[in-house]
């Protein structure tokens, strides 16, 4: 049996770096809400954060989702495991025993007891899952960072005003036997954007034909903003329409010119082919 105040003092273990920020299912919800194409703001008020520590979170990782921001549920220990792992190894429980009421394999249980430590100091929750979280951060060596023909092909691409998928694609077109000349755009962006992982120049971000500084979420259909109130999805339209056989039902469609400067409204009679254009005044299309 543990001592009452031995246990005490092990369940109120708290370390001065440590905040639920390292916990990884607070960090997947908090990118699961971008995603889903909630602000900032709303994102603070649903986890009880600071408005401003969310927005310094995303801006550190430039609008992309960390690894260890995504689900990794089974391929780590989890915080609530690291706490029963305290607590047992503060009882004298043997390493297989841990691993075998966590299920996990003692050998997990040794390692995480060895690695996660600090020096000269018992085994804390707090303090291992610090450490597991700094290892998960660090950066590893990024394809786009050593200098060489595929950064300086990746930098004159975004110079030319190329998207990171249309520079993906053409260095596969222009290289198509030499497996070194392969990036995903993925990793450009992650080179772009993320302060960690930021192997390019600032220039190179600047000649972003997009202007932006961050990555901007991939809003889920469900979360569009702007979406009119309503409205009938032309999949959902009924069939007579489809096989326009009777007149008078017509579609419409909004041609925006270059930079917002114009815009023409289009309508189309299903049945005869029909077609009215209609000019609209500057700005009211906005």
């Amino acid at each position: 049996m543990i001592a009452p105040l031995t246990l005490w003092m092990v369940l109120i273990d708290m370390s001065g770096r440590f905040s639920e920020r390292m916990l990884p299912d607070v960090v997947t919800k908090l990118w699961d809400l971008r995603e889903a194409g909630r602000t900032g703001e709303e994102i603070a008020v649903l986890l009880g954060w600071k408005k401003t520590a969310v927005l310094a979170h995303l801006d550190e990782h430039g609008g992309i989702r960390p690894r260890w921001g995504r689900n990794l549920s089974g391929r780590s220990l989890s915080f609530e495991e690291r706490q029963e792992i305290m607590i047992w190894n503060a009882q004298h429980l043997s390493i297989r025993e841990m691993g075998r009421r966590l299920g996990r394999s003692h050998s997990t249980v040794s390692r995480e007891l060895r690695r996660n430590v600090v020096p000269r100091n018992r085994y804390r929750a707090t303090t291992a899952h610090r450490i597991a979280f700094d290892a998960a951060r660090r950066p590893r060596p990024g394809k786009l960072e050593a200098a060489g023909l595929l950064r300086d092909q990746v930098k004159a691409g975004l110079k030319g005003k190329l998207s990171p998928e249309q520079i993906s694609g053409r260095l596969r077109v222009d290289y198509p036997d030499d497996l070194l000349m392969r990036v995903s755009h993925e990793t450009i962006y992650r080179a772009l954007y993320s302060r960690s992982r930021n192997t390019l120049t600032r220039g190179a971000v600047s000649a972003v034909r997009t202007g932006r500084r961050a990555r901007k979420a991939r809003r889920k259909a469900t979360g569009r903003v702007g979406r009119i109130q309503n409205m009938t999805l032309i999949t959902d339209r009924p069939a007579i329409v489809e096989d326009r056989t009777v007149p008078g039902a017509w579609e419409g469609d909004l041609i925006i010119g270059k930079a917002n400067k114009s815009a023409i409204g289009t309508l189309v009679e299903r049945s005869t082919g029909t077609v009215m254009l209609l000019h609209i005044p500057d700005a009211k299309h906005r």
